[in-house]
């Protein structure tokens, strides 16, 4: 049976959102808790500790580029899907916008972008040591741009990223210098950039289409094929959402708009996609899970030795039938194991990145509650 804790992050009292959390090698689980919806927020990275439970907050965004709280400018409001850990437990990450400057209600991004009063200055890439408990600022790397998704390649030593609202890739050393803009490769973002046994990298654009990075080519390969998309569409806002590589070598993904989770594999003659269908068996009659499975998304995908665990997001139509849903698939056998939503009294939370802690927990973040909350999962 599933024992469920929820860790409220309580010095954090107005952040709204987390879209990202990791785990390094030490244990430390590192959250990015956000203020995207509140006018001049600032973004915290907040660090979990697992031997002993407790959050502490690592570092304020504003504090850490140098930004003035409460200028005219759009804020460092958000840590978006860029953390990155190291083989050391050094903690890589950058800022991201969507925040509205305080004291204005909205913001958009391509109206403000070159305003003088009004735009975002740019992404800040940072670095935290925990060994030494400091946090260093290598400055603005995409200028008028935040950082959407961000990914380390250890081997080449070097950072993938894609921007908003441009979306485009930029690849950058470990002091976030030599620079390289490979153009624009989606519309709005990027949400997933995965690095598969080959070494190469890969995600999709805003319809699915697979993309391939090769780092030790510095080359972007736009490969003929698409992923699975619902039937009413040709695919449009349908990102690959979330992916793990199993140890069968196959990619599992989560699609944006999509209710299967699916697995694609890079071959030397193309690239095999399959549709595991809903997550779980299509005997289950329960009306709350038929419709959660075959109206929500994957999300939150966390391999645990051959099992891949998800989450089913439902985060649209009645309230009885939204939250975060946890099931299972097993590599081996392609079993599928509905477990429990995720909640706590009456609060259903919905979450989105997901981590396997040094304990052997599942643990996500949600990004729907004031403050947010970490939130544990023991099988």
């Amino acid at each position: 049976m599933a024992t469920i804790k929820r860790y409220i992050i309580e010095n954090c009292p107005s952040h709204d959102t987390c879209w990202d959390i990791a785990v390094s090698p030490d244990g430390y689980i590192y959250i990015g808790a956000c203020m995207e919806h509140t006018p001049g927020g600032i973004a915290e990275l907040v660090q979990f500790n697992p031997k002993t439970k407790k959050l502490r907050s690592i570092a304020n965004m504003a504090e850490v580029t140098g930004e003035k709280y409460g200028d005219t400018h759009a804020p460092q409001g958000k840590i978006h899907l860029s953390l990155c850990p190291t083989r050391e437990g050094v903690m890589y990450g950058s800022t991201h916008c969507t925040t509205p400057p305080l004291k204005d209600r909205m913001w958009d991004p391509w109206a403000m972008f070159t305003d003088d009063r009004r735009c975002f200055r740019g992404a800040h890439f940072y670095r935290y040591n925990p060994k030494f408990d400091n946090i260093e600022d290598f400055g603005i790397i995409t200028p008028n741009e935040g950082v959407s998704v961000m990914i380390l390649d250890e081997d080449s030593q070097r950072f993938f990223a894609a921007t908003f609202p441009k979306s485009h890739l930029y690849s950058w050393n470990i002091k976030g210098r030599d620079i390289m803009d490979f153009g624009r490769v989606s519309e709005h973002y990027i949400l997933s950039l995965i690095k598969y046994v080959d070494g190469k990298i890969y995600f999709t654009d805003y319809y699915g289409r697979l993309i391939c990075i090769d780092p030790k080519e510095m080359k972007l390969d736009f490969l003929d094929t698409k992923l699975l998309h619902p039937e009413y569409n040709d695919g449009m806002r349908n990102w690959m959402a979330h992916g793990v590589v199993g140890h069968d070598e196959w990619i599992y993904a989560g699609m944006y708009s999509y209710s299967n989770l699916i697995r694609f594999k890079p071959t030397k003659k193309g690239v095999e996609v399959e549709d595991l269908g809903l997550g779980i068996e299509e005997s289950n009659k329960d009306k709350i899970l038929n419709y959660a499975f075959t109206k929500g998304a994957p999300a939150g995908l966390i391999l645990k030795d051959e099992v891949i665990y998800f989450i089913q997001l439902v985060y649209f139509g009645p309230k009885e039938f939204v939250g975060s849903y946890v099931s299972s698939y097993d590599t081996r056998t392609g079993k599928k194991e509905y477990i429990e939503v995720l909640k706590d009294v009456d609060f259903k939370p919905l979450v989105w990145k997901g981590v396997l802690g040094i304990d052997g927990n599942l643990y996500w973040a949600d990004f729907d509650a004031v403050p947010p909350s970490l939130w544990s999962m023991s099988l």
